[in-house]
């Protein structure tokens, strides 16, 4: 259950942004820690006023409007609620770019961040086509046009709701990729997909048994369909793309996965029995097997 905080900032006199920092950490509930409510009231300042953390700490007695305290009320009633902060504002940072998120696309996560600095730490000779598959919000596949700018970058995705954010980022960010909407898990949908020297994809891998240890706040509010595969194969998603991604790379194509912690090393063998050499598993900040990396002989 979300908990409903009073507002107490909205009759207290508040009229700066240093006061309403105060009333905002005793407004947003205690699932809130004091560190996450202070990264959430920046996040608020720099998306719906365009306000940085330097220049609040520099001039910390900017005056408030009455119609400024309507809006921060109404996204703390939302954020008690338990929409995710960066849905409520409509933007999310990823990798230096700012991109447009909503229900029909995961919030990028910063392991995804990794992967991207993963790819772009052994593509030292820059590749000429990049496939991104499952797109999303298009993160991936415009932080690697972003490191890329020569690099012909195509991105797939089964959700037309999904195609539609990416489109919009794109178009915003002013990086060109092109997408195209295909299910992985149909056979053929490599048609079209060829001499590509990285594929790239942070596939489903959370297991339908595991909803019950995720924050409810993800589970109410992002798309299920980008977030689980299916208990009986939790590897479906690792397989197809790893079979079809024989016949979209080119000779010694790269093909990088986020995975699962506990799967990883799974996927790591599964590939190799595919055909795939120098196989290796990387680990994320946290210390867990998150990535895999494999070349096409």
């Amino acid at each position: 259950m979300y908990h409903i905080c009073p507002m107490p900032f909205l009759n207290s006199g508040v009229n700066t942004f240093n006061s309403l920092r105060s009333g905002f950490r005793l407004s947003v509930g205690p699932e809130y820690s004091l560190q996450e409510k202070d990264h959430l009231f920046f996040m608020l300042l720099e998306y719906e006023f365009n306000i940085s953390k330097e220049h609040f700490y520099v001039n910390p007695d900017l005056k408030l409007s009455e119609s400024d305290l309507l809006i921060v009320h109404r996204i703390i009633r939302k954020l008690n609620s338990g929409i995710p902060i960066q849905y409520i504002l409509g933007w999310t940072d990823f990798d230096g770019l700012r991109l447009k998120v909503d229900h029909r696309v995961l919030i990028p996560r910063p392991e995804t961040e990794e992967l991207v600095n993963l790819i772009t730490t052994h593509e030292l000779n820059r590749p000429a086509r990049i496939l991104d598959v499952g797109t999303g919000s298009g993160c991936i596949a415009l932080a690697l046009k972003k490191k890329f700018p020569e690099a012909i970058v195509s991105a797939i995705d089964e959700s037309m709701g999904a195609i539609e954010v990416a489109s919009f980022n794109a178009k915003n960010t002013g990086f060109e990729i092109d997408l195209i909407r295909r299910n992985v898990l149909i056979k053929d949908w490599t048609i079209g997909l060829h001499h590509t020297e990285i594929v790239v994809s942070n596939p489903p891998y959370i297991l339908e048994q595991e909803k019950n240890v995720l924050q409810k706040q993800v589970i109410d509010n992002e798309p299920h369909i980008a977030l689980f595969a299916p208990n009986e194969q939790p590897l479906i998603f690792f397989e197809q793309i790893g079979i079809g991604s024989l016949e979209v790379l080119s000779d010694k194509g790269r093909l990088y996965f986020e995975c699962h912690e506990n799967h990883a090393k799974e996927v790591a063998e599964m590939l190799q029995k595919m055909g795939y050499s120098s196989v290796e598993v990387y680990v994320d900040f946290r210390g867990k097997n998150r990535f895999v990396r494999a070349v096409k002989n």
